[in-house]
């Protein structure tokens, strides 16, 4: 993993390992400087999320499989830097997929939502504390949003022929 300056267009190693664990779907904690990821499945470690700490290079399991007996596979990631919250999607089992929080290290435990065919992604707005999924079904798009309050509503619902792999929030367009 790689560190861009945006300013000088200098490229730096960020996390070099010769067998990196991350394997997917990173979340950076802007207050402490951890980078979370989806376990590579090549390590061993693809029913986990572990945190890489930017300062040390240490590496630790943050959520195993083993803590969760619903949790099948972690997919993607966000995380609340405001609200000190970790967000994932996951399988829960070979059809059903739910979206999940924990406090940074993993305790803390909850199911926000669950019951979905695919949840591919996952974005949440550090403004307001919205968090927000895609999820796919039948060439069904949904994109739903969870409020502080903890009501969850649905801003998306058509029929789209292609799957919807992630969702970004562009914080000046939904703040206007």
């Amino acid at each position: 993993i790689y560190d861009l300056s945006l300013a000088t267009s200098e490229v730096a190693p960020l996390i070099a390992a010769e067998a990196p664990r991350i394997g997917r779907s990173l979340a950076l904690d802007t207050a402490t400087g951890g980078l979370y990821g989806v376990g590579s499945w090549q390590c061993g470690a693809g029913r986990s999320i572990l945190r890489h700490d930017l300062d040390t290079s240490v590496v630790d399991t943050v959520v195993a499989a083993r803590q969760f007996p619903t949790l099948l596979r972690p997919y993607d990631l966000a995380f609340d830097s405001a609200r000190r919250r970790l967000y994932w999607t996951a399988e829960r089992d070979a059809a059903t997929w739910a979206v999940y929080s924990s406090a940074p290290d993993g305790s803390d435990y909850a199911v926000v939502d669950s019951g979905y065919g695919s949840v591919y992604g996952i974005a949440v707005d550090e403004t307001d504390g919205s968090l927000y999924w895609p999820f796919f079904q039948s060439n069904n798009l949904q994109i739903r949003v969870r409020r502080l309050d903890g009501t969850i509503t649905t801003i998306v619902d058509q029929n789209h022929d292609d799957r919807v792999s992630d969702v970004e929030i562009e914080l000046d367009e939904l703040h206007r």
